[in-house]
């Protein structure tokens, strides 16, 4: 992502809607695991990506060593502060996994991060290896082309997804799909409407998305997000949506 991301990222990502919605689907994706394994604590698990560490403190509690590995140095720095993780690696997938010696995991987390790899079938390699048989990835991702737009330059995405890409993804890496669905749906049209609009003007001294709020709109967007994350954990599947997010475990 661009510099300019990763600090509005943390400025906003204790309050925004789209941040408080996110957490609240990895939180409820780990209660889901957490009763597979009739409640054992997971002993290791990697958040990938991690960024200024919004993941950690929702699912700390199912997880005895938490890692996170990101690639950009300022936002280690940010959260390194954060007690949740035993360590913060400041690398990418792939060097991480060559240059550190990691052991496999019984949860990886990926969320939002397959669309900046370049080669994301070769990320996915890298991605599969870190969890050991038996493990589980949670995995999201930015949905649909029709959706691309500002955010996604500034965010440096390769690629938004189809569901079916990235459950093909994974499956060709020797996961089993346990659950999946689009999210973010009610505000599906609104999104659409402006990342066309924005192809064309957008405010002058905008760096990111994220900067489009108000007090009224974060709760009401907060408010439906949270609406639709309860109605996931009820298993509802949503056929659209601006993201996709994906659970899957490791059979081979």
């Amino acid at each position: 992502m661009n510099e300019s991301e990763y600090r509005i990222e943390n400025e906003v990502q204790e309050k925004h809607w789209w941040y408080a919605g996110r957490r609240k689907l990895l939180s409820d994706s780990f209660e889901y695991l957490s009763g597979l394994e009739k409640g054992r604590p997971f002993k290791l698990a990697y958040d990938i990506g991690c960024g200024t560490v919004g993941n950690a403190r929702c699912v700390k509690k199912y997880i005895d060593e938490l890692i996170g590995i990101e690639p950009n140095a300022e936002a280690c720095g940010l959260a390194k502060g954060h007690r949740e993780y035993r360590d913060i690696i400041n690398a990418g997938l792939e060097q991480a996994r060559s240059d550190h010696a990691l052991s496999q995991a019984d949860v990886v987390i990926a969320m939002d991060v397959l669309e900046h790899l370049e080669d994301d079938e070769k990320g996915a390699d890298v991605l599969g290896g870190l969890v050991r048989p038996g493990g589980y990835v949670v995995v999201t991702v930015p949905a649909f082309m029709s959706l691309w737009g500002f955010q996604d330059v500034v965010s440096k995405h390769f690629r938004r997804y189809r569901l079916g890409q990235l459950t093909r993804l994974l499956e060709e890496r020797g996961f089993k799909i346990l659950k999946k669905t689009y999210f973010n749906v009610a505000l599906f049209p609104v999104i659409w409407a402006w990342r066309k609009l924005s192809r064309y003007w957008k405010p002058k001294n905008l760096e990111s998305e994220n900067q489009i709020n108000s007090e009224f709109l974060n709760f009401l967007a907060k408010a439906l997000f949270k609406l639709e994350i309860h109605l996931i954990k009820l298993g509802l599947y949503f056929p659209f949506g601006v993201s996709a997010c994906v659970i899957a475990q490791k059979i081979n």
